[in-house]
């Protein structure tokens, strides 16, 4: 009775949608088929309160749907997860295999020195107390004239010997 019950709410909100619309539609037909026999007599509103019906009665029927079929879905949903935990728990349950683990076997440690020691070291001696030096910033040299240009440059990365008008080294190809 109460297995896969997510299914069977479902299958009953199609089957009471199904009839809330009927309902609603008989319902405005009567109201009209009412108002239009006393139409003379004030029935006018019975006509129009039966298309209302007929019109919002199946708009309504079919919005209350999605809340009922909604919660059947959501127990449907629910019964999967709780299935799949019931998985997941037994896999967790298996025993896992770990391999025997054996500790080294050490010797023991001798407590006393191996080479006796006559007189213990001498204590170190304190660290030189050096004051700050100022450091002089380097003066910026003037780029040399044109008549001291060198005659000759030397590449930076391979050293090769370098005309004074060539941008790259024809040894290596570094920029000069």
């Amino acid at each position: 009775m109460y297995s896969n019950i997510g299914k069977k709410i479902k299958v009953l909100t199609v089957i009471i949608t199904v009839i809330l619309m009927l309902g609603a539609l008989g319902t405005g037909a009567y109201f009209i088929i009412t108002g239009l026999d006393y139409f003379d007599y004030g029935g006018e509103y019975f006509v129009y309160l039966g298309i209302a019906i007929a019109i919002a009665g199946p708009i309504l029927a079919w919005i209350m749907s999605f809340m009922m079929y909604g919660f059947g879905q959501l127990i449907d949903n629910t019964d999967k997860l709780v299935k799949l935990a019931q998985v997941n728990k037994a896999a967790d349950a298996a025993p896992v295999y770990t391999a025997p683990v054996q500790t080294p076997v050490v010797p023991a440690v001798p407590v006393a020195p191996a080479v006796p020691v006559e007189e213990p070291a001498a204590p170190a001696p304190e660290p030189a107390k050096e004051e700050p030096k100022v450091v002089e910033e380097p003066k910026e040299q003037e780029a040399p004239k044109a008549e001291e240009a060198p005659a000759v440059k030397f590449c930076i990365n391979c050293g090769n010997k370098v005309a004074p008008h060539v941008a790259f080294c024809p040894n290596c190809g570094n920029k000069m």
